[in-house]
C-alpha cells in the first residue's frame, strides 16, 4: 500500500502488547485520557485501548518531535459523544487526522500530519472485495 508522504501507519499484534499491571499507563496518559479509559470496565477492550492510544501516541510524538506524554488523544466531546479522535500537544489542539482500530489480535493506527486530507482505518479479520464494496466505501486518490 501507497501512503501519501504526509502519512504515517504503525500495527502493534497482541503479542506485543504491554500488560496493564507490569507498565502503568499513568505513567504516559493525562487526566482526561484515563477518563475515557475509566469507562472501560472490559479487561480485554481496556487492553486494546490502551494499546491503541500507546501507537497512537508514538506516531504523533516522532511526527512532531515530542515524547508520548506531551500527546494526548481524546474521543469524547464535552458531552462524552464519541468523536474522532483528537490530538493534542500540551494544550494546543493539532489539526492532524488519527484514525485508530483494533481487535482482539491486533491495533492499527494511522496518522496524517495535515489538515488537508481525513484518513481513517478498520481492522478486520475479513472484509468483502467485491465491486461494489469498493465503490461504496473507497474514494479514488
Amino acid at each position: 500500500m501507497m501512503l501519501p508522504h504526509e502519512c504515517r501507519m504503525r500495527y502493534s499484534g497482541c503479542a506485543r502488547w504491554l500488560d496493564e499491571r507490569v507498565e502503568s499507563p499513568r505513567n504516559w496518559l493525562r487526566t482526561p485520557e484515563l477518563a475515557e479509559l475509566g469507562r472501560l470496565a472490559d479487561p480485554r477492550r481496556r487492553q486494546q485501548w490502551i494499546e491503541g492510544r500507546r501507537v497512537g501516541k508514538q506516531l504523533v510524538a516522532e511526527t512532531y518531535g515530542c515524547a508520548i506524554a506531551d500527546v494526548q488523544i481524546l474521543t469524547r466531546d464535552e458531552r462524552q459523544l464519541s468523536v474522532r479522535p483528537c490530538v493534542y500537544i500540551g494544550s494546543k489542539q493539532l489539526n492532524w487526522s488519527l484514525s485508530i482500530s483494533h481487535s482482539d489480535t491486533g491495533v492499527l493506527a494511522i496518522l496524517a500530519a495535515t489538515d488537508t486530507l481525513s484518513i481513517g482505518v478498520d481492522l478486520v479479520h475479513h472484509v468483502p472485495c467485491n465491486q461494489g464494496f469498493l465503490e461504496l466505501w473507497f474514494t479514488a486518490l
